[in-house]
């Protein structure tokens, strides 16, 4: 997150028309990240939970996982959003500002599950 003041005139052929913005940008420029792997078979199991200390995750990337994996995430101010399908695609979350996430195997696949997030 950051604090950006913008101030600029623009000219044209009709005459000149001036901007100003005063706010909040926000840039998705994150301070620590990190990558996840959950691979039973490298010894990992379901469920696994990922909670990184001192940080809230503000963007999540899912890039590999099984059509029956599951996630449950709690967000920065504690509501559980639970029971998500991911189905073995792909999943990318940045509007949501997560406390943790869990991964979860109901089925008992054994799929791997891979990714990476980013937070401040």
């Amino acid at each position: 997150m950051g604090y950006r003041e913008n101030s600029r005139t623009i000219r044209g052929t009709n005459g000149i028309v001036a901007t100003s913005t005063t706010g909040v940008i926000q840039t998705n420029n994150y301070d620590v990240g990190g990558s996840f792997a959950v691979n039973p078979n490298e010894g990992d199991t379901y469920p696994t939970t990922f909670d990184p200390a001192g940080f809230t995750i503000q963007f999540l990337k899912v890039l590999e996982t099984g059509t029956a994996i599951r996630m449950d995430i709690t967000t920065k101010t504690g509501d559980q959003i639970e029971d998500v399908q991911l189905r073995g695609a792909a999943f990318e979350e940045e509007s949501i500002e997560m406390d943790s996430v869990t991964f979860k195997d109901p089925d008992g696949t054994g799929a791997p599950t891979f990714g990476y997030y980013s937070g401040e």
